[in-house]
């Protein structure tokens, strides 16, 4: 396994979105003393996202409330023998018996966007190109020749991405999936830099539960434009005028 510098690299063509996740009250955690780089460099995040041990190899705080980490399917949300990508969701649970969270999915693309289908926009990847260590994940997504990057404080998710030279770089925010039930989302762009919403999500393992997620999105840089879609109806917005509203019932 190919290990990442332990700092991000400054590069071109990136964009860095942060996202703030809220939900139910967290205790804090205690102070931790400074990581041992030796002990570090020995831990493997992909034990376990094989043969249904359903964990994943994303980016976590220690008692964090985000676990920024890519799906590719499975109970845990990352099978390590999926080729594909669908999306770098904002919470993940390890170990599970049945599909949980994986709420609030993100994927970059390059050129046109032109399906309301999520699956027309999966990548493939390798494991040969794609690494992870206790608070890192990196991968390249071969169809678009996109570098993303993940990593996370305990209560926000940061996702870099490094994209080609391109007129048309994409980032598609899907509040209607998870690897659990949706029950209902909304959506809102907020000037040029934000988009912010909900996601209410349950009914692990058959149950009744239902549990709400917040959160707001923020962009290094300005997008030029945006739109929303619901279902099958695309609803294109021309330059950066606000979206108030788009909703998506369960």
């Amino acid at each position: 396994m190919h290990r990442p510098p332990r700092r991000w690299r400054a590069r071109a063509s990136t964009v860095l979105a942060a996202l703030l996740v809220t939900g139910g009250a967290v205790v804090p955690a205690p102070a931790l003393a400074a990581a041992d780089d030796q002990l570090i460099s020995r831990v493997n995040p992909f034990i376990g996202t094989q043969n249904f041990g359903n964990t994943f190899p994303g980016a976590s705080a220690p008692f964090g409330m985000v676990q920024v980490s890519p799906d590719t399917g499975g109970q845990g949300g990352y099978d390590y023998q999926q080729d594909k990508i669908h999306g770098f969701s904002q919470t993940h649970l390890s170990g599970v018996g049945c599909s949980v969270m994986g709420e609030l999915p993100l994927m970059p693309t390059t050129g046109a966007v032109d399906s309301v289908d999520p699956d027309a926009y999966r990548s493939t990847y390798s494991h040969d190109d794609e690494d992870a260590e206790p608070g890192y994940y990196r991968v390249g997504l071969k169809t678009y020749g996109i570098d993303a990057e993940l990593t996370a404080t305990p209560r926000t998710g940061w996702q870099r991405y490094t994209f080609p030279s391109t007129d048309r770089a994409n980032v598609l925010f899907n509040t209607g999936r998870a690897n659990q039930r949706v029950y209902g989302s909304e959506v809102r762009v907020v000037g040029d830099r934000t988009v912010e919403g909900r996601v209410e999500a349950g009914n692990f393992c058959a149950g009744k539960d239902r549990h709400t997620v917040y959160f707001t999105a923020t962009f290094d840089r300005p997008f030029t434009s945006h739109g929303t879609w619901r279902g099958s109806t695309p609803h294109p917005v021309s330059g950066t005028r606000p979206v108030r509203a788009a909703t998506v019932p369960g």
